[in-house]
């Protein structure tokens, strides 16, 4: 099977005028923004077939109708200039109604707009969007793979739901019904989209994180034990990009990338630490079917302080990069001990290329476990200007 490529976005926060420009750097003005038009030319200049495009939520800004609007024309305009066929979307906390405005006269419902809007959201297909919004989930499946749309902020507007994501476990039992039910064939690999994380962050402000998805554990465990397959799963919400497994019971068959805002003004807490990205992931459906975890590789692009696009510089999760590697840092450091000693200072060939390909499905995490253990056993690794690796050998003592 040939590989699935998706453009990854998320949390936009589209504004409407200068007023927003301390939300965001997404300002659409008569459907025009310099930012945004710079984004869709970046992207064209790539050159990449893309299968799919990936949102997963807050579009729109603090509940604005209009917000939503605008961002939600510019993401179908995306994908029509990238001639991307699919949008694959689920909504944020910012684009329900949670806290309407006294004098708004949609306020009744968190939801009515959304479910009204042109073109329909987060479906092009009627009976989708029905699903959706009467249960808060909705499944989608292709030649490949199949994708679990979740509405992780379906009970907002009633008490204090804004404060953090939900799925109820009645919903949970509903969809792993459906995925047990003989209906739903076995993929190489599985999407499961969402705004709310469902793992807890509290490493990215280091303190306690109330907003994540509560039920949320109680949801992977139920993929998990549907037997379909490895999961991806994508969300968005903390604005704060990383990659990495879930704590599921079978390792590595759960796969979640948080995905950094493309354009909201980042706060203080995480401006130095993550940056404004999107990304391009490339999944191999064979290899991810073979190993029972989701395999492929990742690109990340990050604008800089001047709103042009680069390849990311950003740390935790970097320009290039893989998932669902077989090997451990651990088990490639013992290797080259028996290969590299003071009569073979040096990999090349055939031992250089499988090192390569024994690292080249490494998580960020992953790849900075093996540098550590590189250099603690006095190795280096010599990389050229793009990151590749050219020569690894003997570290100087």
């Amino acid at each position: 099977m040939k590989t699935v490529n998706f453009l990854v976005i998320s949390d936009l926060h589209a504004g409407l005028s200068q007023d927003s420009a301390s939300d965001t750097k997404l300002i659409l003005r008569d459907k025009h923004n310099v930012f945004g038009d710079r984004l869709i030319n970046y992207i064209k200049g790539l050159d990449e077939h893309i299968d799919y495009l990936v949102c997963t939520g807050d579009i729109g800004n603090q509940g604005c109708n209009k917000s939503f609007q605008a961002g939600w024309e510019y993401v179908n305009k995306m994908a029509q200039e990238l001639s991307i066929q699919d949008i694959l979307c689920v909504p944020g906390n910012h684009d329900h109604q949670s806290r309407p405005p006294q004098d708004d006269k949609y306020g009744f419902s968190p939801k009515h707009e959304l479910q009204f809007i042109q073109p329909s959201f987060p479906f092009s297909c009627f009976n989708k969007n029905t699903h959706f919004w009467a249960w808060n989930w909705e499944l989608t499946s292709t030649d490949t793979f199949n994708v679990v749309s979740i509405n992780s902020s379906a009970y907002h507007g009633y008490g204090s739901e804004y404060k953090h994501g939900r799925i109820a476990l009645e919903i949970t039992d509903q969809i792993k019904q459906k995925l047990i039910s003989g209906k739903v064939d076995r993929k190489p690999f599985n999407v499961l989209l969402t705004h709310h994380h469902p793992k807890k962050m509290d490493f990215v402000d280091s303190k306690y994180d109330s907003q994540a998805m509560e039920g949320a554990d109680y949801l992977l465990r139920a993929l998990e034990a549907a037997d379909l397959g490895p999961w991806l799963i994508i969300h968005g919400h903390k604005h704060y990009a990383q990659i990495g497994y879930a704590n599921s019971q079978i390792q590595g068959s759960q796969l979640i990338l948080s995905a950094g805002s493309l354009s909201a003004v980042l706060y203080e807490a995480i401006e130095h630490r993550t940056s404004n990205q999107f990304y391009l992931l490339s999944v191999e459906p064979d290899k991810s079917e073979y190993l029972g975890k989701v395999v492929g590789k990742f690109r990340t692009y990050e604008a800089n302080k001047l709103h042009e696009w680069q390849p990311s510089k950003s740390n935790n999760l970097p320009a290039n990069g893989g998932f669902g590697s077989t090997h451990t840092p651990d088990q490639v450091v013992n290797d080259l001990k028996k290969l590299i000693n003071e009569d073979n200072p040096f990999l090349e060939g055939d031992e250089l290329n499988q090192f390569k390909e024994k690292i080249e499905h490494f998580t960020p995490d992953e790849i900075c476990r093996l540098n550590s253990r590189l250099e603690s056993n006095m190795f280096s690794v010599t990389r050229c200007s793009d990151n590749h690796i050219v020569e690894v050998g003997l570290g100087n003592e």
